[in-house]
């Protein structure tokens, strides 16, 4: 974010520089090309008429017309003898004037003659030259500018909003080049049409999948209910079909809870986070756990390699999903093995908590490992289970800022791994 302030930063800077650069070059050359020639003109204009006023001047003066000649000829005469005795003057102060002087003779005494005559230049019309100027390249830069804007602004954001207003009715924009940020901003909405789309598409199979998944155990629940009420059966068959119908309800629940699952973490609800030591977090896990295994020929071993001071912060509720879903996906893959058992083993690694649960069970194809954490991704032929059990435990990851991974490891079984970071 804050490089594309900087971005925009240099490009508002840039272009107040090249529109005060191209003011500025376009005022010197208008001051060069007829400006200056123009006062250049009136300049020399003036002085040929000083000078010429000056020889009829020198040839009709007296002492006595001085000053109606210089009201006849419009300028500004001083008449000095070679005493410096000012005969007369009527110069006033002014810069803006040229000046011609020499020695004349009237009545065969000579004086000093100065003539002055103000340029002829409308210093009101010069200056309103300027600003007709100014104002003319102003209208150009704006012009200019407007056609930058609209190609490389007004127009690509009119595409833009054109595209999300198409793909309310379903149609999918198409990238652009990036030519400017709008341009990209574009592709960056496509990047999330295509995310959004994606979604949709993920959605979609999960939904069909679960519909799929629960339908065939309510068939069977309906098929059971119907012959519970239709068909004469002795009661060793009705008790056989009311735990049939049971067990199906139960699959059909687990579908449900685990869906649910799904759902809030992906949702990222009902969060709890509390801070618990590891020791006392693995005494849990023993607990829930231990028992149950034991009745399934199943061997808890729990490995702890962390300090006795180490902790995290955790929302144990879904921890524990981990462990559940982990722990139940290893004893799907145990029935085959004379001797069964899941390891648990914990560590520190580089600013996170690491936990690894394996067992030495069949482990993975290894063209289908990085597939499992995959919505609906199951080796079940069967689809006694939804497929969202390790999926949910990747999502649980994310909340807490870890990953999670898995692989075959060296007992012959599978390893899920999965970290929650320290400092959360």
């Amino acid at each position: 974010m804050n490089k594309e302030k900087d971005k925009f930063r240099i490009v508002i800077t840039q272009s107040i520089t090249w529109i005060f650069t191209l003011n500025a070059i376009i005022i010197i050359i208008y001051c060069s090309f007829f400006f200056n020639k123009s006062v250049a003109t009136n300049i020399n204009k003036t002085k040929k008429n000083v000078d010429s006023i000056f020889n009829e001047i020198g040839n009709e003066i007296t002492l006595d017309n001085i000053e109606s000649l210089s009201k006849k000829y419009n300028v500004e005469l001083c008449l000095v003898d070679l005493n410096n005795k000012v005969i007369f003057n009527n110069f006033y102060d002014s810069n803006f004037k040229h000046f011609n002087s020499k020695i004349i003779e009237i009545d065969n005494k000579k004086y000093l003659l100065k003539i002055g005559k103000q340029f002829d230049i409308d210093v009101n019309k010069l200056i309103a030259q300027i600003l007709y100027v100014e104002l003319g390249i102003i209208l150009f830069i704006t012009i200019i500018c407007y056609k930058i804007l609209s190609k490389k602004l007004l127009i690509p954001i009119y595409n833009l909003r054109k595209d999300m207003l198409a793909y309310k009715t379903g149609t999918i924009p198409t990238r652009r080049e990036k030519n400017t940020s709008i341009d990209e901003l574009q592709n960056n909405f496509i990047d999330l049409t295509e995310a959004l789309e994606l979604e949709k598409e993920k959605q979609n199979q999960i939904i069909a999948s679960i519909s799929h998944d629960i339908k065939t155990p309510l068939t069977s629940i309906m098929g059971y209910s119907k012959r519970l009420e239709t068909a004469a059966l002795s009661d060793e068959k009705k008790i056989e079909y009311i735990k049939k119908i049971n067990s199906q309800t139960i699959v059909m629940r687990d579908i449900i809870n685990e869906f649910d699952d799904f759902l809030g973490c992906n949702l990222n609800q009902n969060l709890n986070f509390e801070k618990i030591y590891i020791k006392e977090l693995l005494s849990s896990i023993k607990n829930d756990f231990e028992e149950d295994l034991k009745e399934k020929g199943i061997k808890l071993k729990i490995k702890n390699r962390t300090n006795k001071e180490d902790f995290v912060v955790i929302d144990l509720t879904k921890i524990k999903r981990i462990f559940n879903n982990t722990i139940s996906n290893s004893i799907r893959y145990l029935y085959e093995q004379p001797k069964k058992e899941i390891n648990i083993i914990v560590e520190k690694k580089e600013g996170y908590i690491q936990f690894e649960v394996a067992d030495n069970g069949t482990g993975v194809d290894k063209n289908l490992i990085d597939k499992i954490f995959d919505p609906l991704f199951t080796t079940d032929a069967s689809r006694k289970i939804s497929g969202l059990g390790l999926s949910i435990c990747k999502e649980i990851a994310l909340l807490h800022k870890g990953n999670i991974r898995a692989k075959n490891n060296s007992i012959g079984g599978l390893s899920i791994i999965f970290t929650i970071k320290i400092d959360y």
